[in-house]
């Protein structure tokens, strides 16, 4: 599988949902992803504190950290992972799952079993991608990609003519 950018390091991140309100619903999101890098999630692990119950656990890619006002409003836009209800489980995905920059990770506890107060962690191991990776470029390089994006034109004035007023 071909990744955007030139791998940084692996990072790994637990969130933790509690089922809070009057329908049993956890909901935590992770990030933002930095300006200037983006993250490969390429497996993840859930467990349900003390297993008497179980959940069904939605990962989604979100634009901003806000959370949802119910399931059933939700239009499932982003969802990359839907398990089915269980107590435990996990995934290594034979293709990474690509979250930009400036995107979120939601994670969603729902369904099953789960009650009111039941704590749900959800696990990950992300590699993070430098998207401009100019420490690999030589000073020569650099002059060259910052002079084709510096706006360069023809001087609006002459110096001799700078300070006299047009006739």
């Amino acid at each position: 599988m071909h990744r955007e950018g030139v791998f940084d390091h692996h990072r790994h991140d637990y969130l933790s949902l509690v089922a809070a309100g009057g329908t049993a619903l956890g909901q935590a999101a992770l990030g933002p992803v930095p300006q200037g890098y983006c993250w490969y999630l390429e497996d993840y692990g859930f467990g349900l504190v003390g297993g008497a119950h179980t959940a069904e656990v939605i990962l989604a890619l979100s634009p901003d950290n806000g959370n949802l006002p119910s399931i059933a409003a939700w239009d499932a836009w982003g969802i990359f992972e839907d398990t089915p209800a269980a107590s435990r489980g996990s995934r290594n995905f034979a293709a990474a799952i690509k979250i930009p920059e400036g995107s979120y990770v939601r994670a969603l506890a729902t369904g099953g079993t789960l009650a009111a107060a039941d704590v749900v962690t959800v696990t990950f191991q992300l590699a993070v991608h430098q998207l401009n990776p100019s420490f690999l470029m030589s000073e020569e390089d650099r002059r060259q990609v910052l002079a084709a994006h510096e706006r360069t034109g023809a001087p609006l004035a002459e110096t001799a003519t700078a300070q006299r007023r047009a006739v």
